[in-house]
């Protein structure tokens, strides 16, 4: 007599150990550059206070639009005293008042890459393979930071932050095939997949990124930084399997 036997199915070759435990690192590594790239305007874009133009101090009271409005009706403010508790873009090339649209015109096209990187690498992914997506994207973020830091203008900014922006948006990928969420759901056993979704993700690790802000206090520091904290999931990444 022969006993018989259920069809193997891919949960009965996952099972949660050693190397389930790397690649739930490898997610952790992973979300923080993303997390720091999503989040670095939010402090390289921050307008600062304006304390005093050309010698004429500001009442301290006065909010910034009524400062702006201030100096507009000067006409000409070429020596503006800002304060501010993070260098940001906006400090480094003097964008004040009505200048400064052009820092948030700078964040829409940086966004703009993000969309165009998850459609990318998106196909990418499903053509050949999860690991090459998520090499490929790290290191292009990586050598994109650094060409952040050395931006000299604006324009030069905003390009080399839309490049960081398309491979950012490759490791997120907001689109139906995703990169790195696969990943993790085709190497985590089915029944602890919802918890180690719900513990690995952007909430609880925000908190770092501020830190590191709060640590380099300028926008290129920070760039410098954001590159560094993609070595880890990039030496991580070269170890795994792909799915």
């Amino acid at each position: 007599m022969t006993s018989s036997q259920h069809p193997k199915r891919v949960d009965d070759f996952i099972v949660m150990g050693r190397y389930v435990v790397y690649v739930c690192i490898l997610a952790e590594f992973m979300i923080i550059p993303q997390i720091g790239s999503m989040f670095y305007m939010v402090f390289a874009g921050v307008a600062p206070s304006i304390i005093s133009c050309n010698g004429y101090q500001f009442d301290p009271k006065l909010e910034n639009k009524e400062v702006c409005l201030l100096i507009k009706n000067m006409n000409n403010c070429t020596e503006p005293q800002l304060n501010y508790q993070f260098k940001s873009v906006n400090v480094e090339w003097t964008y004040i008042c009505d200048s400064s649209k052009m820092v948030k015109n700078s964040i829409s096209i940086q966004m703009f890459g993000v969309l165009l990187g998850s459609v990318v690498f998106g196909q990418i992914s499903d053509s050949f393979g999860r690991k090459l997506g998520m090499l490929v994207s790290l290191i292009g973020t990586l050598l994109g930071w650094l060409l952040v830091a050395q931006s000299v203008e604006l324009t030069q900014f905003t390009i080399t932050r839309t490049i960081v922006g398309f491979f950012t948006g490759g490791s997120i990928a907001w689109v139906k095939r995703r990169v790195l969420n696969v990943f993790i759901m085709e190497n985590i056993p089915k029944k602890h997949r919802m918890w180690i979704n719900m513990a690995i993700t952007w909430s609880p690790n925000l908190p770092p990124i501020a830190l590191f802000a709060w640590i380099s206090h300028s926008w290129d520091k920070l760039a410098y930084a954001n590159a560094l904290i993609c070595v880890p999931p990039l030496l991580f990444c070269m170890y795994v399997y792909d799915s």
